[in-house]
């Protein structure tokens, strides 16, 4: 029962996490609002759903996994915010 749930994890945070390093080297590359409207909204917008996650940690708090839930909301900023600096210092190497 815990395998399928940390492979669940894994795969939707190296998703988050991919996209907001996408997300931070956009902003880092200072690209025009339609290239970063197109990259932020189009492309990364449809792998970093909030929605998923709330639902995700609502379900484990519905399961009575209270400290899983809260590690779950943690771990997915931590992962994300980490991402997000790790793409903006690659778009400012980059410039």
């Amino acid at each position: 029962l815990i395998v399928p749930y940390l492979m669940r994890l894994a795969v939707d945070h190296g998703v988050a996490a991919g996209s907001a390093g996408v997300l931070g080297l956009v902003a880092a590359l200072n690209t025009s609002a339609t290239v970063t409207a197109f990259v932020v909204q189009g492309v990364c917008g449809g792998f970093t759903t909030f929605s998923t996650a709330s639902v995700e940690a609502i379900g484990l708090v519905r399961e009575r996994r209270g400290v899983t839930a809260l590690a779950y909301v943690l771990a997915s900023v931590l992962v994300c915010v980490s991402a997000v600096l790790v793409g903006m210092a690659l778009g400012r190497a980059l410039v």
